[in-house]
């Protein structure tokens, strides 16, 4: 069976714009926005877990390694058999 899954996870951000001191220090309170990961759990290790996007019975693409210590939560969405 093959799990499809949502991973909630923090990334780091940048700003790219200029801004005075008080508007950077605003900006650096802010807690950062999470990101959402939705795909085929392909691998899970104690160190990252691995989603691919696109999956098939031969190949998977659009894989994405997102470090556990960044990782909020993990839902599985359902888990399917590939057609074949």
């Amino acid at each position: 069976m093959m799990k499809v899954v949502k991973v909630k996870w923090v990334d780091a951000q940048c700003l790219e714009e200029w801004m005075d001191h008080e508007e950077s220090e605003e900006y650096c309170q802010e807690e950062p926005a999470p990101s959402f990961t939705v795909g085929f759990l392909i691998s899970e290790s104690n160190t990252h877990v691995s989603v691919a996007q696109t999956y098939d019975e031969e190949h998977a693409a659009n894989l994405w390694k997102i470090p556990r210590g960044m990782i909020v939560s993990i839902e599985v969405i359902n888990e399917h058999e590939i057609i074949s």
